[in-house]
């Protein structure tokens, strides 16, 4: 048959890194995107770029990794870029197959997020 699609006959391995970079890129460049919804572990290094773009995002309000099974990992390499995004109001970790050793790392994006809405509430209260 005619052209073939560019992941045509490679594996998942192959084609969830690129998917990763692709998203991570429209991510960044969004100035609409309001939710962003990934339910596969990308791997660590789409899921590294992934965080950075999150970090950049103005418009970006909701994160769900919900049944990713991303894995501690993966978590390691996106956590960073969820911690620095002021205009996340919800993330979704469940099912992600976090173990003990993400404990510190999701205490830090709940004591981010709960310190800006400290500040918000302080904000609105000054007018």
């Amino acid at each position: 048959s005619g052209g073939s699609a560019p992941t045509a006959g490679r594996s998942q391995e192959d084609v969830l890194p690129l998917l990763g970079q692709r998203v991570a890129e429209h991510v960044a460049r969004s100035k609409t995107l309001l939710e962003l919804e990934v339910g596969v572990d990308l791997g660590v290094g789409a899921m590294a770029k992934l965080g950075n773009a999150i970090a950049r995002s103005q418009s970006l309000r909701v994160v769900s990794f919900k049944d990713s099974e991303m894995g501690d990992a993966s978590f390691s390499a996106l956590v960073d870029g969820v911690r620095r995004n002021a205009n996340l109001r919800d993330v979704d970790l469940s099912g992600c197959c976090l173990t003990d050793a993400s404990d510190a790392a999701v205490a830090s994006v709940v004591r981010a997020r709960a310190g800006r809405r400290a500040v918000e509430a302080w904000e609105r209260n000054l007018r």
